[in-house]
């Protein structure tokens, strides 16, 4: 097998950023996206999912790029989303170690081990996640690692008590709580306790065995993360250009990066996928978005201006941990390595202007060349009316500062530098 460039296994469970580290910088206010090559969105994306407090982000944003290689190019991609893999059972493939689900894992590991093991993945309607984590307990005792489960305080209660009551009566517990099993499949388990440990009791009643009977088998792919190890920089460059190539090709891409950090500086990782890249910008300055899809459900993204956030910023993030990018392409296909992300360090204002709507209903600017179009800036009527007698000659103007004027004229707000006597102008 493939050895993998990814070595580092972390455990990401991240609600809140700590410690000033930030890595969901929404764009300024007055700044609008700007309409042209650069805004790339990927339609047809699987449903957001919500994690809950369980560390099972790598999981999610790994299932996400599965799913859409899986579905986006069917007839009906929403209908082929509906019957969707378990993200309890990919999180099995975390490791070759057993049958056992870890909190805390790495993207790149799960699509290595799942692709090398036949790439066949329950239903999560079988094995559905969101009963697990609605089983969650306000305060549950955590094992060595810190990990707060339920199934962890159901374990130790087996081992502390093994009668045939008790055993009975936390198997009525699961099937109350809406597992897929009968009892005398959940007794089977259970009375392997003490011979398996509790991530293996955990896989075990959340996966059933009878839910591999109507798998899913997910088409073959190749793998390509970035950077690679001594071959690619971690920069802001060589990351944007990466994400460029993988969008302007349809394919999203996991990212994992630092969220937060500790008192000792110690990050803490998490993982999401970046599907969209945009500019956004006001008349002296652009800055470059990523559009991330978060496993923390609807309403954080609704919250988060659609998952927009900072490129830069969330570029920096992954660089300085060294963390990065994976894209999952379909066997045999490659991304184009000439294509160069378009990237705006100053606001590309010019003359022009129109108006402009992207295809997600947002108003934005719309690039012609030099012009972003589609800015509408009133002119107070407090302002004087601009006298065009005092025009200079362009001889004059040769030695000083070219001045930029707004000017309206037939209905349309103009920027230009050489106004002319027809227009209705005042200094910018």
């Amino acid at each position: 097998m493939r050895r993998l460039y990814w070595v580092i296994l972390f455990n990401t469970l991240i609600l809140s950023a700590a410690f000033a580290v930030n890595p969901y910088q929404l764009r300024p206010a007055g700044m609008k996206p700007v309409c042209d090559k650069s805004y790339l969105e990927i339609q047809n994306l699987p449903p957001l999912r919500d994690q809950g407090v369980y560390g099972f982000c790598y999981a999610h944003s790994t299932l996400m790029l599965l799913e859409h290689l899986r579905c986006s190019q069917s007839s009906y991609p929403s209908s082929c989303y509906k019957n969707a893999g378990s993200v309890l059972h990919l999180a099995r493939f975390n490791t070759n170690k057993g049958q056992r689900i870890v909190a805390g894992g790495f993207p790149g590991n799960v699509l290595e081990h799942f692709r090398y093991n036949g790439r066949d993945l329950a239903t999560e309607s079988c094995a559905p996640y969101e009963k697990w984590r609605d089983l969650a307990k306000t305060s549950p005792p955590s094992d060595a690692s810190g990990e707060h489960d339920y199934f962890y305080s159901m374990w130790n209660k087996l081992r502390e008590n093994s009668s045939y009551d008790n055993k009975l009566c936390l198997a009525n517990e699961l099937k109350d709580a809406g597992f897929n099993q009968n009892i005398q499949e959940l007794m089977s388990v259970i009375d392997k306790v003490n011979e398996i440990s509790w991530k293996e009791l955990r896989y075990k009643i959340l996966v059933p065995e009878t839910c591999l009977d109507q798998s899913i088998k997910y088409p073959d792919y190749d793998i390509l993360p970035y950077p690679q190890r001594g071959t690619d920089k971690k920069d802001f460059k060589g990351l944007r250009d990466q994400i460029y190539r993988s969008l302007s090709q349809g394919h999203p891409l996991e990212a994992s990066f630092c969220a937060e950090t500790d008192s000792n500086g110690n990050c803490g990782y998490h993982s999401a996928t970046i599907v969209g890249q945009r500019h956004v910008c006001d008349l002296s300055e652009c800055r470059l978005q990523f559009r991330i899809q978060n496993s923390y459900g609807e309403s954080w993204q609704r919250h988060n201006d659609n998952g927009w956030v900072d490129g830069e910023n969330l570029t920096k993030l992954m660089a300085d941990s060294g963390m990065g990018v994976t894209t999952i392409l379909p066997k045999g296909e490659s991304l184009n390595q000439n294509l160069t992300a378009p990237f705006y360090t100053n606001s590309p204002v010019g003359p022009g202007t129109s108006r402009s709507q992207h295809s997600s209903g947002e108003s934005c600017w719309s690039v012609n060349t030099s012009a972003i179009e589609n800015y509408q800036e009133p002119i107070p009527s407090s302002v004087p009316k601009f006298d065009n007698s005092s025009l200079k000659k362009p001889e004059e103007e040769e030695t000083k500062k070219t001045v930029l004027y707004i000017c309206k004229k037939d209905g349309q707000t103009l920027f230009t530098d050489s106004p002319t006597p027809d227009m209705d102008c005042r200094e910018r």
